[in-house]
């Protein structure tokens, strides 16, 4: 009997030093209307009736937060992620949380880390994120082809970045989420629609059309 009580208590030890937290990944998968969006690949977009192309699609994140009832339980505050659909676009963090109701992130770098200067990383400026000229990180960018757009060579770029008042494009995103796989879809179909890409093709520096479609992309995540 004594034997087995040490038994049973070396287990509840070992089970309460050795397990590891399971981890929590997020990740991100942009899509074009239900298709799963690849680069350099035709898509139609109803909303200019015709055709486009991706070539380029990244943006940072930031500030993770696992939420519950409104407050954060879980917090990667120092984190500064380039998801980029060419190379990167999955995180995993280790956490023994999955009480959680929703999922919080930035969409950009903080005007702090903006003020102070390039760093390493994701950061590096060799990721092709960074305005040597404007001092700041874009945050978001978006590069295609469309014939709509009367461009050379039809291209159309966004650019979104700028760190300070008015035009501080930071865009924090909360949306519903549970479980410890946690997959966030992006609809370029949806987000290129409500641009208005006739009219509004390129956009390369901080200003007011900038923050508008800043605001339009925060409301595009949707966790699956």
């Amino acid at each position: 009997m004594i034997k087995l009580f040490f038994s049973f208590s070396f287990l509840v030890i070992c089970y309460a030093f050795c397990l590891k937290p399971e981890p929590i990944t997020i990740t991100f998968a942009p899509k074009f209307g239900s298709a799963t969006l690849q680069l350099n690949k035709k898509y139609f977009l109803p909303a200019i009736n015709d055709s486009l192309s991706i070539e380029t699609f990244k943006f940072y994140v930031s500030g993770i937060s696992l939420m519950k009832n409104g407050k954060a339980i879980f917090q990667n505050k120092g984190g500064f992620y380039l998801m980029d659909l060419e190379n990167k676009m999955r995180l995993e963090f280790g956490s023994a949380t999955k009480d959680f109701d929703a999922i919080q992130f930035n969409v950009g770098i903080d005007s702090t880390t903006n003020a102070g200067g390039v760093k390493g990383g994701d950061l590096d400026p060799t990721k092709n994120m960074y305005w040597a000229w404007q001092s700041g990180y874009i945050n978001f960018k978006l590069e295609g082809k469309s014939k709509v757009c009367k461009t050379r060579n039809n291209v159309f770029q966004y650019h979104i970045g700028g760190f300070m008042h008015p035009n501080n494009s930071l865009q924090t995103v909360t949306i519903p989420a549970t479980g410890n796989s946690i997959q966030i879809n992006f609809d370029l179909e949806k987000f290129l629609s409500g641009v208005g890409l006739q009219t509004t093709n390129e956009i390369m520096s901080p200003n007011a059309k900038a923050m508008q479609v800043a605001k339009l992309y925060k409301t595009v995540f949707e966790a699956q």
